[in-house]
């Protein structure tokens, strides 16, 4: 019996050691033009190995691999705005372009890393950014000329 938990015990370690760690870092503008689009930068780091044999599952019947889900999401009103599947063994860069909404103000949204694989390895993370009404080239010829009649 000691020799089978000696077993189980290793079995257990290797089970563990092949669990992906992800590190998710992202990077979006602070300030977005209202209406326009948003683009959230998505780097994935692996810091576990990967696994040879596939992810483990030994009551699925063939080979598994690793995928995830990236999910943009409003927390306020369930409103999904932007989903990307992704595999990746080491390392991967990705895009989530998302509508930005027509009204300034602040937003936080929440993106929501996914394994389709394992369950408990969810991840979430805080996206805050500022809509702003830029103004256009046209718009600042048109103050411009506003303006200097307004001087005469």
């Amino acid at each position: 019996s000691g020799m089978l938990n000696k077993q189980l015990e290793g079995h257990l370690w290797h089970v563990l050691d092949e669990l992906p760690i992800v590190d998710v870092d992202t990077s979006l503008d602070t300030v977005c033009p209202c209406g326009g689009d948003g683009e959230l930068v998505i780097n994935l780091n692996r810091v576990s190995k990967y696994p040879k044999k596939g992810v483990h599952a030994s009551k699925f019947p063939k080979r598994k691999e690793e995928g995830w889900w990236l999910i943009l999401g409003n927390p306020h009103n369930g409103e999904l705005l932007g989903l990307r599947r992704v595999n990746f063994q080491q390392k991967t860069t990705t895009k989530l372009l998302f509508d930005v909404p027509e009204e300034e103000g602040e937003y936080h949204y929440y993106l929501y890393f996914l394994s389709d694989s394992y369950i408990g390895l969810d991840q979430q993370y805080d996206i805050r950014f500022r809509a702003e009404r830029l103004q256009t080239d046209q718009q600042e010829e048109e103050g411009e000329v506003e303006g200097s009649e307004e001087d005469q």
